[in-house]
């Protein structure tokens, strides 16, 4: 995936690209290189966002329960993981429940963060920014 100027984008395109990266995440976790360029192209995307302000990380709610039958479970799984992970400053009560739907659900890898960061949330070792 080529790396655009990221300042260009809309919010919209930058949730858009949030998503593609964190399908891709999913479909490279087995191959370290390749997940490390979707993971670190996403986190850019996120950056971008939150030096946007709150109202723009807000164009990634729609992820939070987004559904593509044409993915993998997994990889929708991974889109809503990273979208509640990055909104639990900004809309704290839905990003947690998206957190707990998947710490229930049947996706192993992203049931198994979502636990950690629950985990982490409740103990206050992790403080949302």
């Amino acid at each position: 995936m080529k790396m655009p100027d990221l300042q260009g984008l809309s919010n919209e395109q930058l949730a858009e690209r949030f998503k593609l990266l964190s399908f891709q995440e999913d479909e490279d976790e087995c191959s370290a290189k390749h997940y490390k360029i979707a993971y670190d192209e996403r986190n850019r995307v996120a950056a971008e966002l939150r030096r946007r302000g709150p109202e723009a990380r807000r164009a990634l709610i729609p992820l939070l329960d987004f559904k593509d039958n044409s993915r993998f479970m997994s990889s929708v799984a991974q889109c809503h993981y990273n979208a509640a992970r990055e909104l639990l400053a900004v809309e704290p009560a839905r990003a947690r429940a998206t957190l707990e739907r998947l710490a229930n659900s049947v996706t192993q890898s992203q049931m198994a963060r979502a636990r950690g960061t629950l985990e982490v949330l409740d103990n206050g070792t992790f403080k949302p920014t």
